[in-house]
């Protein structure tokens, strides 16, 4: 029997993606020679879509769940990466989006082609106004696919980041529902007749399972903390972010338990829980002190700015004062120790002190 069109198409797309989600990964790799979050990223998108392509064509379900999966982060991580790869990144992101719409475009539907086409356009109409940016870097017409993540931009530096970790988030549950066998929902003996709620056994265990995790992840952020002094991460432990953790966590336990049993529950509660873990691991303390000077960004992940200004900082050795996209950071010292503030647009004040490279003092206030 011959391969469809739209089989051949979408496996040809997503062996593509997958070559340029690893391609990426080692262009970065080479260049930063450290360690990442987002490179990891790009190596789990191209195994996801690699695991796609070869799928597809015999278990759909699970082919088009690991090529979203994987569209998803790569596209996410792509524009996240964009401010220093972005002529690689970007098209590379708007190469995956294309591989998983032609995993979901596979067999070809007519509500699904009119899906593709509006979003398409919703891309051309917010892309095209900034032709002249376009003559100039080329490499920007990726936003035709890429919408979804670059138009946050032009809201806020507050709103951009916030669907680039909920997609990467979404594309790990997805991956995991995809890897997982499907089953009869909990306390139904066919898939025909489903119970309406599980049983007592089931929600005790997944109780359980969420609050230990959810425990285990908190004592291991409050150790974390307490275990770099040269941070500013063990001042930062209000009760704001740890709730955060615990919560993110027990999300994690509570889809990991649930996610064969109640799909939709175990796939909302990981999406939202791997959320909540990738914007912890991406997020680093405001301070951290060095032997000759300080660096700094705009605040902890858990305050993020909501007036304008940019999250960055500067390092400090000596004395100096410098200011970034509404960021301004002041400091005096030597290597020795230094002290400084980080003012934000927002009216958030950080104050700062270094002993040699041990942070000793640390204050925020809101005014």
């Amino acid at each position: 029997m011959r391969t469809p069109l739209s089989l051949r198409i979408a496996r040809l797309l997503l062996v593509a993606a997958a070559a340029g989600a690893f391609g990426v990964f080692a262009y970065i790799a080479a260049l930063a020679r450290s360690f990442s979050v987002p490179l990891v990223v790009f190596l789990l998108a191209g195994l996801a879509l690699v695991s796609a392509a070869r799928s597809i064509g015999t278990d759909l379900r699970r082919g088009r769940l690991l090529a979203i999966a994987g569209g998803l982060a790569l596209a996410a991580t792509g524009v996240l990466a964009g401010f220093g790869a972005g002529n690689i990144s970007l098209p590379m992101g708007a190469l995956g989006i294309l591989a998983a719409w032609a995993a979901v475009l596979h067999p070809l539907r007519r509500m699904a082609l009119l899906a593709f086409g509006a979003y398409v356009a919703i891309g051309l109409l917010l892309t095209l106004p900034r032709g002249a940016t376009l003559v100039a870097f080329p490499w920007l017409i990726s936003s035709v696919v890429l919408w979804p993540w670059t138009s946050t931009l032009l809201l806020s530096a507050a709103s951009f980041a916030l669907p680039i970790y909920a997609s990467i988030g979404l594309a790990l549950a997805l991956a995991v529902s995809a890897l997982l066998p499907q089953r009869a929902p909990v306390g139904s003996p066919d898939p025909v007749t489903p119970r309406a709620w599980p049983g007592r056994r089931f929600v005790a265990r997944t109780t359980a399972l969420a609050l230990l995790i959810g425990t285990v992840a908190t004592a291991a952020y409050i150790a974390s903390a307490f275990a770099r002094p040269q941070t500013s991460a063990r001042f930062e432990l209000d009760p704001v972010p740890l709730v955060v953790v615990f919560v993110g966590a027990a999300l994690l336990g509570v889809g990991s338990a649930s996610l064969r049993a109640l799909p939709a529950l175990g796939l909302a509660s990981l999406a939202v829980g791997a959320t909540v873990a990738v914007v912890v691991l991406l997020g680093r303390p405001t301070v951290e002190c060095h032997g000759n000077g300080v660096s700094t960004t705009g605040g902890p992940w858990w305050l993020p700015q909501t007036g304008g200004g940019s999250s960055s900082g500067s390092s400090v050795s000596g004395s100096g004062s410098g200011s970034i996209g509404g960021t301004v950071t002041t400091g005096s010292g030597g290597s020795s120790g230094s002290t400084g503030e980080i003012r934000r647009a927002d009216g958030v004040v950080i104050r700062y002190r270094c002993s040699g490279s041990e942070l000793v003092g640390f204050s925020i206030e809101r005014r």
